[in-house]
């Protein structure tokens, strides 16, 4: 009997493993890169040559589905490589594509954090997909992207914030261009955990320890230690107030706020 050796697709970089594979080279007009690379999260050998093999089967059907696309259009004589697809052909849209799109017609007046966090999920989304194409997500990749976040650490509110913010990015790629296909990120079940904490109370010792070196050193920035201290309010709304704004002859000492308010 003769044994024939199944290929390998990962190798090991800084005690982690990661995938790596070639994309044929009939399929590489419709990618933008020779080699598909991801981590495989893991530092044993016999779960990345697991996840390795599950990986690369996935990708060979997802290959022969652009093959049969490419057989199907030439019967049609549609070009699938045009940058403007023809009446009735697929179109082929990359996620990177989507989160650009994302951000032109819905980031007017957001903050810099709505523009990083989106990046960040699609970032995560095609390192665990292996690939850069809306077409080729399937409904399977939804409950893998699922795990690979919690595998990160990530908590369960962390996994749906990312996952909102896939979805969004997804739904207005697919009625944007018209895609014949449903949003697989869509439903998603991501159960609830335990990771979330409650933020404890400071001490009271410690809150009065603090108090007493404000009162020893007596300089600007311990006045607004001490005030927040006993108050509660933000930094930001403690250097907005004037010794003025302050009210102590009052049955509840209060502050109150003028039209200077900023000013001091």
């Amino acid at each position: 009997m003769v044994w024939v050796r199944s290929p390998v697709y990962f190798y090991k970089r800084n005690d982690t493993f990661y995938f790596s594979r070639a994309v044929p080279s009939d399929l590489r007009l419709r990618f933008n890169k020779k080699k598909i690379e991801v981590s495989l999260r893991t530092k044993s050998e016999a779960k990345a040559a697991k996840s390795a093999a599950a990986l690369s089967d996935r990708l060979e059907r997802y290959w022969d589905s652009i093959r049969m696309e490419m057989i199907y259009s030439r019967e049609l004589g549609i070009s699938v490589v045009s940058d403007k697809p023809s009446s009735g052909a697929s179109k082929d849209i990359r996620i990177s594509d989507a989160l650009g799109l994302y951000h032109r017609l819905k980031g007017a007046g957001k903050t810099k954090l709505f523009f990083e966090g989106s990046e960040r999920s699609i970032r995560y989304l095609v390192e665990c997909v292996g690939h850069d194409n809306i077409n080729g997500l399937e409904p399977a990749d939804a409950g893998r992207f699922r795990d690979f976040l919690f595998d990160r650490g990530m908590s369960s509110s962390s996994v749906k914030r990312v996952f909102s913010s896939v979805r969004a990015i997804m739904n207005l790629a697919i009625k944007e261009h018209g895609l014949a296909m449903t949003n697989v990120f869509n439903g998603t079940f991501i159960p609830e955990d335990n990771k979330r904490k409650e933020r404890l109370p400071v001490p009271l010792d410690v809150i009065r320890r603090i108090q007493g070196e404000c009162r020893s050193l007596n300089d600007e920035p311990r006045w607004l230690i001490a005030l927040i201290s006993d108050t509660g309010m933000r930094l930001s709304e403690a250097c907005g107030l004037l010794s003025s704004d302050i009210l102590l002859d009052t049955d509840i000492p209060t502050s109150a706020l003028k039209s200077t308010h900023g000013e001091g």
